[in-house]
């Protein structure tokens, strides 16, 4: 008994001491929650202003990556929901714009609230006031009389004061209904025809790249909406208007030209006036708090600015100061300054100097790079996760990186998320760890298991004992296999054979006239050691090593060759020459190309057919969430005059390292003259390539537009699908057998 009650009293003892450390570890990982949750709602924010708020186009001098690393450290210690909400407030007024700001949703939605309904009154000395709030009341009957009422008095009136705020925003349902019944009034006080004035927005034909290599088709600018014009009515007449707004008031679309023409003031209540188009993005998981976020500028067609500017600002008594001004009215004084023409392109500030950026600075790289993937990759459809919840798994990764490498390499894993073969990280520290030196062989993924297929300096390797045939068992001393799975943690692919091919490439890597050891099974299967120098190589030009012999020939049977791995073109016409009179050509894809597609299958067809279908994202044409692709399609070119074409089968050899161009190859002699592959897939990614920099200076590429079959099937993500499906087998590499090439030569003679 005495044993069972010390029990009892050290269980409670024990749960009385541990409940204060889980009811703090609870609250910690709340608070923890909390703050990423601020973080992620900053990240969004500043990336819609970033690349959607006008002012960010042309005005140089707002440092709006300083406005973000200032603010970071706020919203990470703010012990509260005001705090956090000031941060955001005070990062948002760098932009010295009062019309983008935080605000509750009940001022951003569009339903009515006690508001003043449609009124007016003659004053004795002959002033119109015009007073009304709830817009959406004018569809109603006792709208429509007063309405008439109102179009009687008109020709007794010396001036008018119109009173148009509103407790509530009359939000765009409600603004246009007032521009529809009051279109009678608004014609009725302008005797000449006045231009009304358009809008302008910042958009964007894919994301805009400064690379040496870039490819120059992305581009960034405006796009303008043109206005229109206000026509009198027959019995207009020049009434001097004033009008009475706050932020939440309906406006006319031809307030601007009113003012301008000297027929109009605007007597402000508060700053928050604009005739620009807003944004609201939420900032807090309630979504009762969002960012108003100014999208546009209004703009004459002579490229004047025709946002409202206040004639008086009447924080106080403003329909008393109006009245005031409509019984001495003089015309605005009010200058509108001309805008800049179109927008300044800027290189993103890679910040060279930091080797081991801040936190602050590790997070603006989440951040840029989260942002520039949400708004302008081509294929986030495709993903398999939620691009948002990516960002919530990696600000603490970024926040907790010790050291420059962990940095890199964590910029690294967030990058081969988005499963893009032509994404890619390029910076000194990661050039360190993956390995500029490459060994003189080459490796692939062969039955599931790392094998040597080619030996790229035959002399270096042989002299070692290296077969090609052999497995790779331990590089360095490290298990071959772990070391796939470290490297290929970094990798970027659309697929899993892509990922593979590009960890096979480079998993033996390290400094350049660095000595591999390696731990090799060879075909009699037993181990060996051997030792290899690395080499410095542009890995641009290894994948042109792994055949050698004729790049263009005939087999037996009568069957053309053509390596279109080496073949450039130069050689295209004598290669057509030389194997005008087989019954087919396996042309090999099984690698890179050098730009010959385009003039081998104009040489394969008469006629023009789609080829493919290109897709770059258009954005911010409309609001930032309403994105969409300028599409075309490209057409296969007609043969050129004076040249044959040629009427036989084509095969196209196909596998993992056949990828973008090469793939693109593909699509072309399929869309001439329904070309079949045979071999396995391939790597799943086309489109041009774009680029963007990050803090350390570190360049990351990714695939900036999207390419689809014609009848817009997908390849990204999938790759050429072999019509006949072969892959190759140790036994086959060991006896030195082209196993796929054997499956083509089998498959024309069928």
């Amino acid at each position: 008994m005495m044993k069972k009650t010390l029990f009892y009293v050290s269980l409670v003892f024990f749960l009385l001491l541990m409940a204060p450390r889980s009811f703090s570890q609870k609250a910690g990982n709340e608070n923890e929650v909390e703050k990423i949750d601020r973080l992620m709602h900053l990240c969004k924010l500043w990336g819609h202003v970033k690349y959607f708020h006008p002012f960010l186009a042309y005005r140089k001098e707002i440092d709006w990556d300083k406005a973000l690393v200032e603010t970071i450290p706020r919203v990470m210690e703010a012990e509260n929901e005001g705090q956090y909400l000031r941060a955001l407030q005070s990062m948002l007024e760098r932009l010295d714009d009062p019309l983008t700001k935080i605000a509750d949703r009940s001022s951003s939605n569009n339903e009515s609230a006690e508001n003043k309904s449609l009124d007016f009154q003659l004053t004795e000395d002959k002033i119109l006031i015009i007073t009304i709030g709830d817009y959406f009341a004018l569809t109603g009957s006792e709208s429509g009389e007063k309405l008439r009422e109102i179009n009687k008095r008109l020709p007794d009136a010396r001036a008018i004061v119109f009173d148009l705020r509103s407790d509530v925003p009359v939000g765009d349902y409600g603004n246009a209904i007032f521009n529809i019944y009051f279109e009678p009034i608004e014609r009725t006080i302008s005797a000449e025809t006045l231009s009304t004035a358009g809008q302008r927005r910042r958009v964007y034909y894919g994301y805009e790249n400064f690379s040496a290599s870039a490819s120059g088709q992305y581009k960034t600018g405006f796009l303008t909406e043109t206005g229109g014009r206000l026509i009198p009515l027959k019995n207009a007449r020049n009434i001097p208007s004033i009008f009475v707004l706050n932020q939440n008031a309906g406006l006319l679309k031809s307030l601007p030209a009113l003012q301008t023409a000297g027929k109009a003031l605007l007597v402000f209540e508060d700053k928050s006036v604009s005739a620009a188009q807003t944004y609201s993005l939420p900032v807090s998981d309630d979504k009762l708090t969002v960012a108003r976020i100014r999208v546009s500028e209004p703009i004459f067609a002579d490229g004047t600015d025709a946002d409202l500017w206040p004639d008086l600002i009447a924080e106080e008594n403003p329909l008393e100061s109006a009245l005031q001004l409509a019984r001495n009215f003089k015309p605005s004084s009010v200058k509108h300054k001309k805008l800049p023409a179109t927008t300044e392109s800027s290189r993103e500030n890679s910040y060279p100097e930091m080797k081991y950026p801040s936190v602050e600075y590790r997070l603006l790289a989440a951040f840029r790079f989260w942002n520039v993937i949400r708004h302008f990759y081509p294929y986030k459809d495709l993903f398999d996760e939620d691009w948002e919840e990516v960002l919530r798994e990696f600000i603490p990764k970024f926040e907790r990186a010790k050291d420059e490498l962990e940095y890199t390499l964590t910029v690294a894993e967030m990058v081969a998320r988005i499963e893009d073969s032509h994404a890619y990280i390029n910076s000194p520290v990661y050039n360190r760890y993956a390995g500029t030196g490459y060994p003189p062989i080459r490796v692939r993924l062969i039955e599931d298991k790392p094998v040597v297929t080619a030996l790229t300096d035959e002399k270096a390797a042989r002299a070692t004992g290296i077969e090609v045939g052999d497995l790779i068992e331990k590089i360095d001393g490290e298990d071959a296999f772990a070391r796939l799975a470290r490297y290929s943690r970094y990798i970027s692919a659309s697929t899993a054979q892509s990922k593979m091919d590009k960890a096979t490439f480079s998993f033996m890597n390290g400094p350049p006239d660095s000595i591999l050891s390696l731990t090799l099974r060879g075909r009699d299967n037993r181990e060996k050691q051997v030792e290899l120098t690395r080499k410095y190589e542009d890995y641009t030009t290894l994948y042109h090593r792994e055949r050698t012999g004729e790049i263009v020939k005939i087999l037996p049977g009568n069957i053309g060759y053509a390596d279109l791995d080496r073949l450039t073109l130069d050689m295209l016409d004598e290669m057509f020459e030389k194997l005008k009179d087989t019954k087919a050509i396996i042309f090999d894809m099984r690698g890179y190309p050098n730009g010959v597609a385009w003039a081998i299958a104009s040489r394969l067809t008469e006629k023009e057919p789609n080829a493919a279908l290109f897709e770059t994202p258009l954005v911010g044409h409309n609001l930032p969430e309403d994105s969409g692709f300028a599409g075309f399609f490209q057409k296969i070119q007609p043969t050129p005059p004076g040249k044959w074409i040629y009427r036989g089968k084509t095969i196209m050899l196909i596998d993992e390292r056949a990828a973008s161009q090469a793939e693109h190859t593909g699509m072309l002699l399929r869309a001439a003259n329904g070309t079949k592959f045979v071999g396995s897939r391939t790597t799943g990614v086309n489109g041009e390539i774009t680029t963007l920099t990050l803090p350390g200076a570190i360049t990351v590429g990714f695939t900036g537009q999207a390419v689809k079959f014609p009848d817009g099937a997908q390849l990204q993500k999938i790759g050429l699908v072999p019509d006949v499906e072969v892959q190759p087998t140790i036994k086959g590499i060991r006896e030195n057998r082209d196993e796929i090439l054997e499956k083509a030569v089998q498959f024309v003679n069928q």
